[in-house]
């Protein structure tokens, strides 16, 4: 693992006297440093260790340095480059025997973080906090999307001066105290957007926190935050932190695809209403919704071409990305869930907004549709619920296009206008006039029933309709006139009018 002089800094033993010159620089440069020879040609690359009196050559540009004893030369600490002096000794080998142990310390650390990502099993968010914690000496804490808690470290020093780490979880149905929400909200609504790690001091706050928005695969999924609650955070723990963070973005995606939902009563609940079977207590308490939510189904479909997310780790997943509470799970090889939502009309428009807009994009990258069915209030009625969502997801996949979220409500009248059609031959719905003109348009080339629809459609105003087959108006009266007479029924009935369009959205659907 590569260093910076403020991490060398930071970490010598107490004993010595050190002055660090040059500008800040956070990223991680220098291995381990390199003894200077006098004459000797220094390259960029690389951190060099010399006694003071030793660095006579003027300081090439990128160029690293720790000086030992005398005086730090003057070229040097005005040459804009990285220079770390070591006043108050002269013992240069045991200066350099204390970095080491320094580079040392951070190897091991690196091996640490890196096994826990490389672990083909699973990705263990829990050690990886403490080893994190440990390591900075400042309790460290993440929370889900939702900013619902999931761990935290705590430091605990013992009588004996041996430090303690413990990691505390969050239970299910914890949520920060009422002043703590209100004190970070508007904060977190804005920092939420930031992708880079960033610097918070949000009102009633005790400590600042060094924060980072993770963002796996591309999506919000949660917070990690520092505290600078045991020490005020130095320059050298900003350049680590950022280091420890770069690894946590890497395994947290595999850390929310692995979460195990299957012990959650939400979960287990929604298997039990698939399979139709008693629900426990604690199931049914689970999936009873407060007084302003609403339930609505879900169910995914992989689209068409291309590769697509396993289905254990879709369905898992979207628990996380989900913008409300959400359960999935598969079932006969699909993936279904259920949605919780609010259900104020206002704000259930812009959450059914949101849906389309984060699930939208994230269904595209893993290569998945999803249907959402009506809203519903009673969970026993979970199984007419889910059929609309499965018509839906059908639907959208039959459609072929780039939309991935589809609402059953816009394929209402498609569904009603199929089911009547489904038990018997769709020309026998249809009347005689209607069926002679179709035969006549694909035998002849007329367009008999395309001008019927267009002026329907039109509401009867032959002006309109007329400007949309772009014909005459006078032509358009003469093509009505014929169609009145295959009809022989009168259009300046409702009933009538009703009962065409629906002819007519039939012979749309069933393409006859």
């Amino acid at each position: 693992m590569r260093l910076n002089l403020d991490i060398i800094a930071d970490h010598l033993p107490k004993k010595y006297r050190v002055h660090r010159y040059g500008p800040e620089n956070r990223k991680l440069l220098y291995g381990p440093p390199v003894p200077y020879e006098t004459g000797r040609i220094m390259e960029p690359a690389y951190l060099y260790i010399a006694p003071a009196n030793a660095l006579r050559q003027l300081p090439r540009a990128g160029c690293a340095a720790i000086c030992v004893g005398g005086q730090a030369p003057k070229s040097w600490v005005s040459g804009g480059v990285q220079l770390l002096h070591i006043e108050g000794t002269t013992d240069i080998y045991g200066v350099l025997h204390d970095i080491l142990a320094i580079y040392d310390k951070f190897r091991e650390w690196d091996h640490q973080l890196r096994d826990q990502i490389d672990n083909a099993t699973e990705f263990d968010l829990r050690q990886f906090l403490i080893l994190g914690s440990e390591m900075l000496d400042n309790p460290i804490g993440i929370s889900d999307q939702m900013l619902r808690g999931l761990y935290r470290t705590e430091i605990i020093q013992q009588p004996n001066g041996v430090k303690e780490i413990r990691l505390l979880q969050m239970p299910p149905s914890h949520t920060p105290d009422a002043e703590y929400m209100e004190a970070i909200k508007e904060v977190w609504r804005v920092e939420r957007e930031i992708r880079n790690p960033y610097l918070t001091m949000a009102p009633n706050l005790k400590n600042e926190e060094y924060c980072i928005n993770l963002y796996p695969m591309g999506f919000f999924l949660g917070c990690a935050n520092f505290s600078a609650s045991r020490h005020l955070f130095r320059e050298s723990d900003f350049a680590l932190m950022d280091f420890y963070f770069a690894y946590l973005q890497n395994g947290y995606w595999r850390y929310v695809c692995n979460v195990d939902q299957r012990e959650l009563p939400r979960t287990s609940g929604l298997k039990k209403l698939l399979s139709h079977e008693i629900l426990l207590e604690e199931e049914l308490e689970a999936l009873t919704r407060k007084n302003d939510e609403v339930f609505f189904c879900i169910k995914l479909k992989e689209r068409r071409g291309g590769r697509c997310l396993l289905k254990d780790y879709m369905s898992a997943s979207l628990v996380a990305v989900s913008p409300f509470p959400c359960s999935v799970v598969i079932h006969h090889e699909e993936i279904v869930g259920l949605l919780q939502i609010k259900h104020d009309h206002q704000q259930q428009n812009h959450a059914l907004e949101e849906i389309k807009n984060t699930l939208g994009e994230y269904m595209r990258k893993m290569g998945y549709l999803c249907g959402i069915s009506n809203r519903f209030t009673d969970i026993g009625e979970f199984d007419s619920y889910l059929q609309q969502a499965s018509y839906a997801a059908e639907q959208g996949y039959q459609d072929a296009n780039e939309q991935t979220v589809h609402f059953f409500k816009d394929y209402m009248l498609q569904y009603i206008l199929c089911e009547c059609a489904t038990h018997l031959p769709t020309e026998t719905l249809l009347t005689q006039g209607l069926q002679a003109m179709h035969k006549l348009d694909r035998q002849k080339g007329t367009d008999y029933v395309r001008t019927l629809d267009i002026y329907l459609q039109s509401e009867c105003n032959a002006s309109k309709a007329a400007e949309l087959l772009y014909i005459h108006r006078s032509s358009l009266m003469k093509r009505l006139d014929k169609i009145q007479r295959f009809l022989a029924m009168d259009l300046e009935n409702s009933d009538n009018r009703l009962y065409l369009r629906i002819c007519l959205r039939i012979l749309n659907l069933m393409d006859i």
